[in-house]
């Protein structure tokens, strides 16, 4: 992504915004019972519907930071 907002890219760019957070809606998924209280899904696919930066990322394992790039 290019990010123009110099704000923005400067937070990044500190850690201080270091994750994404991601909307979208699910197409296709199958779920595993584990026990009776508990359940595991699995998405196959999705449509995306937005994709933002955060600092407190609803997923954990999301990343955003920023390198370099010649125009």
């Amino acid at each position: 992504a290019v990010i123009k907002d110099e704000s923005t890219y400067e937070q990044v760019r500190a850690g201080i915004i270091n994750s994404c957070s991601f909307g979208f809606r699910v197409l296709a998924e199958e779920v595993e019972s584990i026990n009776t209280r508990l359940e595991k899904r699995f998405v196959s696919a999705i449509e995306l519907l937005e994709v933002s930066l955060v600092k407190n990322p609803a997923y954990v394992g999301s990343l955003c930071e920023t390198r370099s790039y010649e125009e």
